[in-house]
């Protein structure tokens, strides 16, 4: 009896040992869960009372086209309000708000052009606009040897008309051109009213110059016309030839 006991055991023997492993696997298997369930916890569940990030609400934004579009528009209004503001000149208010070159102009009509130079004018119409490059009173008397007290006599009162309407049609030139509109270092050239070419150009100093006789003062108004006045007289060969004849003889 006792050798049939043995061989029953020897039979149940390996069968044991398969359930210890099985149990050992068990084991191992629970305690990987266990330590991959501390590893990881479980997420909390959202508060409703909590508020979102900052990041959630920017990028809810710049989903949103209609918003981004405002913000777009509203900033970039602002920088060129901003820019204008900056850029604009520095107004004066009151009686005192003409510029200086408006009253550097005006100040520079009221200087007067001497009694010869009125004269010229005159012959003018005063609602037409004119360019006259006037001479000065010292060069009336100095290159056509025309004296106030002297030249308007009786006497001498038709060939002083005379030399003045000659002079009027050489430096005439029927349309207004301010100082400003000659370019620096370039060259134009106008028809007087009497068919004379004239070639304007300006200095780096302002000053204008006709056929090579350089201006004094500049943008002189008389009604409708601007007047230059030159320190010379803008003639042709013919008519200087003929002064200086006349000179030569006196």
């Amino acid at each position: 009896m006792l050798l049939k006991f043995l061989d029953h055991l020897r039979l149940f023997q390996p069968s044991s040992q398969l359930l210890d492993c099985r149990k050992l696997e068990l084991d191992l298997s629970s305690n990987s869960i266990s330590a991959e369930s501390n590893a990881f916890p479980a997420a909390a569940s959202p508060d409703p009372d909590r508020p979102e990030p900052q990041t959630m609400s920017r990028t809810r934004i710049l989903r949103n086209p209609i918003v981004f579009v405002f913000g777009f528009l509203w900033i970039s209004c602002f920088l060129i309000l901003t820019i204008s503001i900056l850029r604009l000149p520095d107004i004066p208010i009151g009686p005192y708000a003409a510029t200086k070159t408006s009253r550097k102009a005006s100040q520079n009509d009221k200087l007067p052009i001497g009694k010869f130079g009125e004269m010229t004018l005159e012959m003018l119409p005063e609602d037409l606009p004119f360019t006259v490059f006037l001479p000065s009173e010292r060069a009336f008397a100095r290159d056509l040897r025309l004296r106030w007290k002297d030249s308007l006599s009786p006497e001498k009162m038709n060939d002083t008309y005379a030399i003045i309407s000659r002079v009027l049609g050489f430096s005439t030139v029927p349309r207004s051109i301010a100082s400003d509109s000659v370019p620096i270092g370039k060259e134009l050239s106008y028809d007087s009213i009497s068919g004379f070419t004239l070639w304007l150009s300006k200095e780096e100093d302002g000053a204008v110059m006709v056929n090579g006789v350089r201006s004094e003062r500049v943008d002189v108004r008389r009604k409708a016309s601007v007047v230059h006045v030159m320190d010379g007289v803008v003639m042709d060969a013919e008519f200087q030839q003929a002064v200086q004849t006349e000179e030569e003889e006196d």
